[in-house]
């Protein structure tokens, strides 16, 4: 989702990357697309982008739209590779708030999101995480939230 500026596509307007695939894969109309994806924008704090080219925008930026983007479907699994890989300090945080955000909101809407992640220091998400899989020797080997805690001095795994 974050590679290469969130694979925008760049001869289209932020707005109009979100309302594709709306009416692609749900068959909306293109009032109800734009509406949905406004609302996406204004969850991800870039609203007044709206009818900017993606090149105008900060990697960190691009990243944000791609999760609107991802979110303009159903959610059951959300892959991140190192989301907050290549963030400067003051939007690490904001990350880490907008994930565990997205993770209350689904929970409420029916269905928990399983947000997967590789990076070496998970104790960001022990916050609000209730279940890990640390990946040691190849092996999935579950922990739960306090588990995962007592491991966070060490590098022996990713938090999942």
């Amino acid at each position: 989702m974050f590679d290469e500026g969130g694979r925008l596509f760049s001869h289209m307007s932020i707005l109009d990357n979100l309302i594709m695939p709306l009416q692609y894969h749900t068959e909306c109309d293109q009032f109800t697309a734009r509406e949905r994806a406004l609302e996406l924008l204004a969850w991800v704090k870039l609203e007044t982008t709206a009818n900017l080219a993606p090149a105008r925008l900060t990697m960190a930026m691009r990243r944000r739209v791609a999760l609107a983007r991802a979110l303009t479907q159903p959610v059951a699994v959300l892959f991140l590779d190192a989301p907050l890989v290549g963030l400067p300090p003051e939007d690490v945080q904001w990350w880490l708030g907008l994930l565990h955000d997205l993770s209350q909101r689904e929970a409420r809407q029916g269905g928990p999101v399983s947000i997967v992640t590789s990076c070496f220091n998970f104790s960001a998400w022990l916050d609000w995480a209730n279940r890990f899989a640390v990946l040691n020797d190849g092996f999935f080997q579950p922990r739960s939230a306090t588990e995962a805690r007592a491991m966070t001095g060490s590098r022996s795994g990713a938090g999942v």
